[in-house]
């Protein structure tokens, strides 16, 4: 869910960001490019968007609508 991804990024403590910052390197995670999109163009600013493109592209992803549509920039 986008939702959890977003906590996880905006450093806030919910049980599912939780649980995502303890499992990211330890569990097989897959990212849908519709998640990544809505991810990332949540970013104000290159830096945030970059390091966030940089993690979210070491999983897995599963084509949803496909990476044209998912990876974007942010225009900041």
């Amino acid at each position: 869910m986008s939702s959890v991804w977003i906590d996880f990024f905006r450093n806030q403590p919910t049980p599912q960001a939780d649980w995502l910052d303890r499992n990211l390197g330890e569990q097989n995670l897959l990212v849908g490019d519709l998640i990544l999109a809505e991810v990332l163009r949540g970013f104000r600013d290159d830096t945030g968007f970059n390091e966030a493109k940089r993690l979210l592209g070491r999983l897995e992803q599963v084509s949803l609508g496909g990476e044209g549509l998912a990876v974007v920039d942010c225009g900041a």
